[in-house]
């Protein structure tokens, strides 16, 4: 691939990772995890690229290939730490989607490490002289490197809209086909921002798959709380009194317990969402 091109495709790549950010800040604000792994991937790719441009600027291809790959698998091992520092940091859990980008980008690890090896120290392929020139050299680590490159950032922007509480049994993949379209539907329609009741009740679908992806010991305080908020939003249809505010607080203590991994006592978050709320 041309420089030309990977400039092209690396400015799409961050384009589309701040879109997917704003996606999940505004239409899954309680999966905070999820929004701070995109923001990571965002100021990852576009600092990384912008380094790149700066040190490329006015180089020869033979003078950059030195540092390329170091850069740029410095670069996914420094997001796979910030990844990791989620947990610890923010108290916050860390999801099998956050496992799977991080296996994602130790492949594009051990990629640049391969191309560098190729292009600086030994051609792998020859164990002679590095392999330099495209046209002569290049052989299929190259064209493996350039696919699996694409292909692997093309599956973790997709994660960052997929729901976190799916399945891994194959008779539960039905029920994941059936809640990932839901999720999506209900992400990208607009009408839902415009409609106070649905944005409720899409905020319960997502506090809901977040309680699904907690182990069954830890589900019981969360999906309380969940509960009430759901009473009282039947309730309010039947009765025609709007109970926002406590629907709210609700809500908000079923989303902090089920996504801290030290709130797993249902009095201790409302306490905290109480004096967030003040």
């Amino acid at each position: 691939m041309d420089n030309l091109t990977a400039f092209i495709l690396n400015s799409l790549w961050i384009i589309a990772f701040i879109l997917a950010m704003f996606y999940n800040m505004a239409r899954r604000p309680d999966l905070k995890a999820v929004t701070i792994l995109a923001g990571l991937l965002a100021a990852g790719y576009a600092i990384t690229h912008w380094v790149t441009a700066e040190l490329f600027d006015g180089r020869s291809y033979h003078e950059h290939i030195t540092f390329q790959y170091i850069l740029w698998g410095g670069a996914c091992l420094a997001i796979i730490a910030l990844i990791l520092s989620i947990r610890p940091v923010q108290q916050l859990r860390l999801y099998w989607v956050h496992w799977t980008v991080i296996l994602l980008l130790a492949i594009d690890v051990l990629g640049n490490i391969l191309m560098h090896l190729d292009q600086n120290i030994v051609g792998l392929n020859t164990l002679a002289e590095p392999n330099l020139n495209w046209s002569t050299d290049s052989w299929w680590l190259w064209y493996w490197y350039s696919a699996q490159s694409n292909i692997n950032n093309a599956l973790i922007l997709a994660l960052l809209f997929v729901p976190v509480g799916m399945e891994s049994k194959l008779m539960s993949q039905p029920k994941n086909i059936k809640k990932l379209f839901k999720s999506l539907i209900q992400g990208f329609n607009i009408l839902t921002f415009l409609n106070s009741q649905q944005s409720v009740m899409n905020r319960m679908d997502v506090i809901q798959d977040m309680i699904d992806a907690l182990p069954h010991a830890e589900r019981s305080e969360a999906q309380s709380l969940l509960f009430s908020a759901k009473e009282l939003t039947y309730r309010m249809d039947e009765t025609g009194q709007e109970h926002y505010e406590a629907i709210t607080l609700l809500l908000d203590a079923a989303a902090h317990c089920a996504s801290h991994i030290s709130a797993h006592d249902a009095n201790t978050a409302l306490l905290i969402t109480k004096a967030k709320s003040r």
